[in-house]
């Protein structure tokens, strides 16, 4: 009786062994988060989180398991990633291209309305005055009240010639 248990036991040990030992050995899964993000003009991704102040464009879970089928991807080499950061770069020098044209057409078009708000003051004012040397109101004479105007007239074309 005692050789009976001995031997179911032992059966026992050795199942759980090969049970335990094929759990090692299979494939394990891997969950990954990736978190993609931009920070001045520059894209990223990482598994960590981004810094603060970046702008980020998603973020992907990725479940993959460790196994001889998948194949291994080849490493980067020199050429891809001096192309990669090129492109990169292009595309930064692009973006900032046109961060800068927006911006110069948004101060054009602020000095235009400066402009022709002064000007359009000017027109409507029946009388326009100066400071003198003590900060009083030294009032424009008719010639020179049509001087401003047209000064301020000429200003408003040139600011405005490309609007």
């Amino acid at each position: 009786m005692a050789i009976r248990q001995l031997l179911a036991a032992s059966v026992t040990a050795v199942a759980l062994l090969l049970t335990a030992g094929g759990a090692l050995l299979a494939p394990a899964a891997v969950a990954s988060t990736i978190y993609e993000w931009t920070m001045n003009g520059q894209k990223f991704a990482s598994d960590r989180p981004p810094p603060p102040g970046a702008k980020l464009i998603r973020v992907q879970q990725e479940h993959s398991s460790q196994s001889a089928a998948k194949p291994a991807q080849p490493p980067a080499t020199a050429a891809t990633a001096a192309a990669n950061s090129a492109a990169a770069n292009a595309a930064s020098d692009a973006a900032a291209a046109r961060q800068v044209q927006k911006d110069l057409n948004k101060t054009q078009s602020d000095l235009c309305n400066d402009a022709r708000e002064r000007y359009q003051t000017y027109l409507t004012a029946q009388r326009l005055f100066k400071p003198g040397p003590n900060q009083e109101r030294q009032y424009l004479t008719d010639a020179e009240l049509t001087t401003v105007r047209v000064n301020a007239k000429r200003d408003m074309d040139t600011a405005c010639k490309s609007q």
